[in-house]
């Protein structure tokens, strides 16, 4: 086949799935062939979202199909439309467990209020944009303190 990536081209850019099929028949008959057109199309689009010379409205068209059929897409994050971009977002957590050593006593609901309190005051320190670890500790094991006293 004379000047065969051209003509792989034309047919990716054309979404040609049949004639994809026929070159790749051809070209790389040494290779694993798409077992039906099902199959010739999913590869045919996968290979549009990652070839960078296919327009960018055809690349985009193959990502949308890809991912409506819930296979995975070539399309680099930042020429996929903003609803399918992996952006990584930093966020801040604070984990509280509060639970009793004591085998004598059940003290379930006393370590779920002490939980509470720690959890609120861990949610103050962010709400007011307090980001430090040490002085968020510091706020929670008071806060737990403060407990500890009213009901002593």
């Amino acid at each position: 086949m004379p000047d065969a990536a051209f003509a792989f081209h034309q047919a990716l850019v054309a979404g040609d799935v049949a004639r994809c099929r026929e070159i790749w028949a051809v070209v790389g008959s040494h290779l694993p062939q798409p077992n039906n057109l099902g199959e010739t199309e999913v590869i045919m689009h996968r290979a549009r979202t990652e070839t960078k010379n296919i327009p960018l409205s055809k690349r985009v068209f193959s990502h949308d199909w890809l991912i409506e059929r819930k296979y995975l897409s070539g399309l680099p994050d930042r020429l996929r439309p903003k609803r399918d971009q992996v952006v990584p977002r930093l966020v801040s957590a604070v984990g509280v467990c509060v639970s009793s050593q004591s085998k004598l006593i059940d003290r379930k609901e006393e370590c779920k209020e002490i939980e509470y309190v720690m959890s609120q005051a861990a949610g103050e320190m962010i709400d007011a944009g307090i980001f430090d670890k040490a002085r968020t500790q510091k706020r929670m094991w008071d806060a737990k303190d403060q407990w500890i006293r009213r009901k002593i």
